[in-house]
């Protein structure tokens, strides 16, 4: 108790003292006051982090960007998906028709041939007129014969990516005679012909026109034959040209 009636008596003894000093005076020794206060509270909290492990560093803004530069470069770059083409569509197979040479098939009807799906489009029976308007090469048909036109339409199923008729396919018509017209009977320049030579890709279709100078005779029973030239089983399709 002595001791701290003592430690309150000095206590008491310095306020006094100091309340006598002049302002100028006790001005420095505030300052000295409050800066030992401040002292002390840090120390007391750099001690409470330390033992809860926790270091608190300063950040320059150097650092800060390297950090950020950092995390950039280490993030995944995400490439677009392209989107692939939509692919052709392939029209399906004609269903198989059967047709014979006593039943042919009408004009306009389809039927696969092979791996093309063939039809006729028009037929003119008399196609002297416009043989001869065609081109001035072209001379009128022999004696006893006329020029006889066809049109063509033929789209390409097979698996290639593309193919032409020739050599797949031999059109030939055929009359009572039973005698089958070849391409040297044609009429000679026609406008818009079948080319045969032409690459179809897989889907498409090629159409044009056939022409044969015939016999007037077997106009009135002409068929067209449609063979598949290296068929084994030697496939056909017959076709109705009136």
């Amino acid at each position: 108790m002595a001791k701290r009636g003592t430690f309150h008596g000095a206590v008491e003894r310095g306020w006094a003292r100091f309340r006598k000093l002049p302002l100028v005076a006790k001005g420095p020794i505030i300052a000295v006051t409050v800066l030992v206060v401040l002292g002390i509270i840090g120390a007391i909290m750099r001690a409470g982090e330390t033992k809860k492990g926790t270091t608190i560093a300063p950040t320059t803004v150097a650092e800060t960007a390297v950090a950020t530069a950092t995390v950039t470069a280490r993030a995944p770059t995400v490439e677009p998906t392209a989107t692939p083409p939509s692919p052709t569509p392939v029209p399906s197979p004609t269903p198989l028709v059967s047709s014979s040479r006593g039943s042919p098939l009408p004009i306009g009807t389809s039927a696969m041939v092979g791996v093309w799906s063939v039809k006729v489009s028009f037929v003119r029976r008399n196609a002297t007129p416009d043989v001869l308007a065609a081109d001035r090469s072209n001379g009128p048909p022999a004696p006893g014969q006329q020029f006889f036109m066809v049109g063509i339409s033929a789209t390409y199923l097979g698996d290639g990516e593309q193919a032409s008729l020739s050599p797949d396919l031999l059109f030939a018509p055929i009359g009572a005679a039973n005698v089958a017209y070849q391409p040297s009977d044609g009429c000679g320049v026609i406008l818009d012909p079948l080319d045969d030579l032409r690459e179809v890709p897989r889907g498409q279709t090629t159409s044009g026109n056939l022409c044969w100078s015939v016999k007037s005779s077997d106009l009135e029973s002409l068929l067209l034959s449609v063979t598949v030239i290296l068929s084994q089983d030697g496939q056909r399709a017959w076709f109705a040209l009136r």
